[in-house]
Parts: structure tokens; C-alpha cells; sequence
């Protein structure tokens, strides 16, 4: 199980890319943050997500 942003939830993904899919999040103009640090989008298919790990997506917001 992993807690992504506020929510444990059990996931299928295996790498954070395969979990962008499962949760078919909008990949384009998202960075990704696991246990607190910032993971490379060319990383995405090599980093792997484990139990207890803290996921969170955050994306731009444009403002001014």
C-alpha cells in the first residue's frame, strides 16, 4: 500500500510511471515527489514504488 498524496491506497504499479498510468493521471505537465524527493521524468520507468512509500503530483498553476 501507498500513500499517495493524503489516501493509502493499493496500487498494481510496479515503477511511478506504470503508477501515472494506473491512476491515469495527465503526465504532460506533472512533477512527481516520492518520500519527500523529486523524481527525474526520465527516471519515471526505473523508479520503483514499494509499500509505505508517500507519493505526491503537483502540477504548475499559472497566477499573478
Amino acid at each position: 500500500m501507498v500513500k499517495i498524496g493524503k489516501v493509502n491506497k493499493e496500487v498494481k504499479a510496479v515503477t511511478v510511471k506504470e503508477l501515472i498510468i494506473e491512476l491515469n493521471i495527465n503526465s504532460e505537465n506533472i512533477a512527481v515527489v516520492k518520500n519527500g524527493s523529486i523524481i527525474s521524468r526520465k527516471n519515471w520507468s526505473k523508479e520503483k514504488i514499494e509499500n509505505s512509500d508517500k507519493i505526491e503530483f503537483f502540477s504548475p498553476v499559472g497566477g499573478g
